[in-house]
């Protein structure tokens, strides 16, 4: 993926901002993730141009949160 439509693809995501050229997947998980966790949570997309693409969730550390009685 080249640099600017990364950067337009991640910008989307921060903002939740309707970017059609993406499709809906990526953006219904991120929304849903902030929706759990909170805004600092979420996907993060990383990406070398003829190398690959990698996609990094980012959620709260499950294993100190307190389970309700």
């Amino acid at each position: 993926m080249d640099e600017g439509t990364l950067r337009l693809l991640n910008n989307n995501l921060m903002n939740g901002a309707d970017g059609e050229m993406f499709g809906i997947g990526l953006r219904n998980v991120n929304e849903r993730i902030r929706m759990h966790y909170g805004s600092a949570f979420g996907l993060r997309v990383y990406s070398e141009l003829g190398r690959g693409t990698r996609v990094i969730l980012r959620i709260d550390d499950l294993s100190t949160a307190r389970v309700e009685e």
